[in-house]
């Protein structure tokens, strides 16, 4: 009896250190929803590349914001190398993130429906460059399931 009420104490003071812990970063959240957008303005504008944000900023949980961003100023530049680099920058944290257990299997999957998604509007976008073509088609060969599960 003694080692349920030990446990109990332990799980109650565990709580009580995570309470305190969420009220002393409470009044951080504010500068980083502030920081966020101004991140995300940037990529938006151009003034910054998704390669110069660290790999733990570009995928923050289930969040694509900053690739949307990236990919919407890309997209609208009509820049193709630059839709590639982003795909092959996606596909590569998935693949990382995933290969190291930072990333559940259904998160991973998610990301992968979201880097189809891109690659579809890539695909839309970039009609009639060699490049993106190529791209998409090496994506294709590569990944036929994955494809052929989508429709693609």
């Amino acid at each position: 009896m003694a080692s349920k009420e030990q446990e109990y104490h332990y799980f109650k003071e565990k709580i009580s250190f995570l309470e305190s812990e969420v009220e002393r970063l409470s009044p951080y959240e504010h500068e980083h929803r502030l920081l966020r957008d101004v991140i995300a303005s940037s990529l938006l504008q151009g003034h910054l590349k998704l390669g110069e944000l660290p790999q733990a900023i570009r995928l923050i949980q289930d969040d694509d914001l900053f690739y949307t961003y990236a990919w919407r100023f890309v997209e609208a530049k009509g820049d193709c190398q630059s839709g590639i680099i982003i795909l092959k920058m996606l596909r590569d944290d998935l693949n990382y993130l995933f290969s190291i257990g930072k990333m559940s299997q259904k998160q991973y999957s998610q990301w992968l429906e979201r880097w189809l998604s891109f690659l579809e509007r890539g695909r839309i976008a970039f009609k009639g460059e060699k490049d993106f073509e190529r791209y998409f088609q090496d994506q294709k060969e590569a990944n036929r399931g994955l494809f052929n599960d989508y429709g693609l």
